[in-house]
């Protein structure tokens, strides 16, 4: 038996907790390994999971023996033993779709591009449709992408420097025909008949070659003010169809003016010489995809099909439920639940003054008995940090990062949320109908951030703080948990425009699909 190296994999996208699989899982398969990165079975590309099949016992015993690695017992459907299960579908050996649909999907950077993604790819999926994503090695969907069970093929990095004229852009043009030969060669080998990208540089030479290449390109905008490699791609025809979330959006997607409109012209001649079509992209409005297990939860439970205080105690519930697993034993009914977070890169300058020893947390948590604190202060030196800085509490909970579970609990279980602006965070915090206090990131690019926030903060739901003006982020936090009235009214404008999100990424996979197959 060739040697094993094993990992720990986490995926809650099947029914073992814990699992690690890829979009080809055999739900017939007796047996799930969960902590494996073997090679030496030909299971694994980059980010592609394990999936041990009646015939792999033996790699199952070898797993075990490691120590490290977990070995579980699929589980039966309801209904069904667990042999009936394993032994359904016997003319599928591989569990591999037979759909002839595989959509590719460009996302990168953050995860504001990546989890808007991957609630795309799960509806796509839905419909027996195959998914893969694109990105590069360096990036959170080098991880992201494979525990949430998609397969993951990277292509180089690049970046565009800011302002444009810096001597690093210099080296850009080669790095992007670098990454446009890289994509190409993943888009041919995946059988790609749909490329959709949802942001981040690495979304641009993806879009470029399947533009090149005649395959339909569908992009994502995500924020009010739209990204660069989104705007020019819109802009050159190498999309046919932009997705934005608001009408500022859309607005400024029928507008790209300066080194935007430059760049997409040239390669909008590009596409030219490859005889592609270079009509401007059609420009739809649709509310940001969100995470069905988000959109269920925030409606008060799967499916819920029922409406007004049926939903209202469902939620009730699930609140109460969240509170109990994120609090635990301090926790009562009177308890008031703030969620800090920094974003999927942490927020180091909030993380200082919820730091600070007689203004910060600690102060507050004095302050206020009922006070309950769940900090997501990023990963890395932000969460050493906070850790060195800020004593222990009872009734603080600090983390480097929330997972898809954890974010779903924390935001179920809020008050009041203190975060960036990111729109993957808006989208969220108006979902669960969360009162917010938005610290917009004045270093993202065009300051699209504070766009986001001055939009949900014209619907009544969010405070603005700005960066400039940290020290009263304290105070003005205090006193929107002092004001119970006008939380409730804040929640109520938040849900009013987060529940537009219902069924938004199964109409976004819809328009993907029928891309795909040229209606």
């Amino acid at each position: 038996m060739s040697p094993m190296s094993a990992r720990l994999c986490f995926n809650s996208r099947c029914g073992a907790s814990s699992c690690s699989l890829s979009s080809s899982h055999s739900k017939r398969a007796p047996y799930r390994i969960l902590a494996c990165s073997n090679r030496v079975f030909g299971h694994h590309s980059l980010g592609r999971s394990c999936v041990v099949r009646p015939y792999s016992a033996s790699h199952v015993v070898a797993a075990a023996n490691l120590g490290t690695s977990k070995v579980v017992q699929t589980k039966a459907k309801p209904g069904t033993s667990s042999s009936e299960d394993a032994t359904a579908n016997d003319d599928d050996d591989g569990g591999e779709k037979t759909s002839s649909e595989h959509v590719v999907i460009a996302a990168g950077g953050t995860g504001g591009h990546v989890f808007p993604a991957i609630a795309v790819a799960e509806a796509i999926e839905s419909q027996n449709n195959n998914v893969s994503f694109v990105g590069t090695a360096q990036r959170m969907e080098a991880k992201t992408v494979p525990e949430s069970g998609y397969e993951f093929d990277a292509v180089p990095s690049m970046q565009m420097y800011r302002p444009w004229f810096r001597p690093r852009n210099l080296l850009l043009p080669f790095a992007v025909v670098a990454a446009v030969f890289s994509a190409w060669r993943v888009l041919a080998r995946r059988k790609a008949k749909c490329v959709l990208g949802t942001g981040g540089y690495v979304a641009a030479p993806v879009c470029i070659a399947a533009a090149l290449r005649g395959t339909p390109v569908i992009i994502q905008e995500q924020n009010a003010v739209p990204g660069l490699a989104n705007a020019v791609l819109a802009a050159s025809g190498a999309a046919r169809i932009a997705i934005v979330a608001s009408e500022q959006a859309k607005r400024a997607m029928g507008a790209v003016g300066g080194m935007r409109a430059v760049v997409a012209m040239i390669l909008s001649i590009v596409l030219r010489i490859f005889g592609n079509s270079t009509q401007r992209a059609q420009v739809v409005l649709e509310a940001n995809p969100l995470r069905r297990s988000f959109v269920d939860a925030a409606k008060g439970g799967k499916k819920k099909a029922n409406k007004g205080p049926v939903v209202e105690a469902s939620r009730r519930v699930l609140r109460a439920r969240a509170r109990q697993s994120l609090l635990g034993t301090p926790y009562t009914n009177n308890a008031q639940v703030l969620v800090v977070l920094g974003g999927s890169l942490g927020a180091r300058p909030v993380n200082d003054v919820f730091a600070n020893p007689t203004t910060g947390v600690t102060a507050m948590l004095e302050a206020n008995p009922q006070l309950h604190v769940l900090w997501q202060c990023g990963r890395g030196a932000n969460y050493e940090d906070v850790v060195a800085a800020v004593e222990p509490h009872p009734r603080l909970r600090i983390a480097p990062f929330l997972d898809n579970d954890a974010m779903r609990e924390a935001l179920l279980a809020a008050d009041v949320a203190v975060c960036r602006a990111g729109a993957l965070t808006v989208a969220e915090l108006t979902l669960f109908g969360v009162p917010s206090v938005l610290v917009p990131s004045p270093y993202v690019a065009d300051d699209h951030q504070t766009a986001n926030a001055r939009a949900l903060a014209e619907t009544g739901a969010a405070e603005i703080v700005l960066e400039s003006d940290l020290s009263t982020l304290p105070d003005t936090v205090i006193e929107l948990l002092n004001d119970a009235a006008r939380r409730r009214a804040m929640s109520e404008s938040a849900r009013a425009t987060g529940m537009l999100a219902d069924g938004a990424a199964e109409r976004i996979a819809q328009t993907v699909l029928e891309a795909a197959r040229g209606d």
